[in-house]
């Protein structure tokens, strides 16, 4: 079921759109220009020798990512209430399947990567070994928030607009345009366990750009604080499941 409707979004998604899958890159490449032309000017960013370019799309794809699994995901139930009114399948099949299509943008997106890296002549090292658990990571990191927020939508119609706000504000307060060296070592953590993707962007970037594992304490602390939302989301959702098929 899961397969089958995250095929379904794919196929449909862009039928009759002039740019077809070309939409993907539009938001990541707008978010690079953005920050290369106007927060570049107005802040000093150490990146360590990295061109800024380079440092900075390795950290905006993983949260395009995040951004679109959790846009997609929350409201996934709301989205396919008529399919859930027809059949009876675990509820838990729609937010799941809405993080599927995220993985398949994602890949799309990733294609880009290989440019920048020819580019600006530079070649990922054995660290990119990491990147798939990372990845794996992120993806847990995705699901906390999904299974509460999917699970409350259907009640609380507020979210619909709260959180493409709170996305917006997340891009400011994730190190995507600066580097998460620039907090203090216990403002690190904080960041880690309130925006839990904070520790995977970082490191993704380490492991891409500059050949080196991911910070491991920070990185355990955003799968630690994911890890408890995504228990405190799973209850909330098998409490509320049961009035999904009951929403106006």
């Amino acid at each position: 079921m899961i397969e089958a409707l995250t095929q379904r979004v794919v196929r449909t998604r862009y039928k009759h759109s002039l740019l077809g899958p070309l939409w993907v890159f539009i938001s990541p490449l707008a978010y690079l220009v953005l920050f290369t032309t106007l927060f570049r000017r107005i802040a000093v960013v150490d990146t360590a020798g990295v061109p800024y370019a380079l440092f900075v799309v390795t950290a905006i794809i993983p949260w395009q990512f995040f951004a679109a699994g959790l846009g997609s995901g929350a409201s996934a139930i709301i989205s396919n209430l008529s399919l859930i009114r027809r059949f009876r399948v675990p509820s838990e099949v729609y937010p799941i399947s809405a993080i599927g299509v995220a993985v398949a943008d994602m890949l799309i997106i990733s294609a880009i990567l290989p440019l920048f890296f020819v580019a600006y002549g530079r070649t990922p090292g054995l660290t990119v070994l990491w990147v798939p658990p990372l990845i794996l990571v992120e993806m847990i990191v995705i699901a906390a928030p999904v299974m509460l927020l999917s699970a409350l939508m259907p009640w609380i119609r507020d979210l619909q607009q709260a959180i493409p706000l709170a996305l917006q504000i997340g891009v400011l307060a994730t190190p995507i345009a600066y580097s998460i060296d620039v907090l203090s070592p216990r403002g690190r953590i904080v960041m880690s366990a309130i925006n839990p993707v904070a520790p995977v962007i970082d490191g993704l970037r380490r492991a891409l750009v500059y050949q080196q594992a991911p910070q491991l304490h920070l990185l355990a602390v955003g799968l630690g604080s994911a890890l408890i939302l995504l228990m405190v989301g799973w209850y909330v959702f098998r409490r509320l499941e049961r009035g999904f098929a009951d929403v106006a």
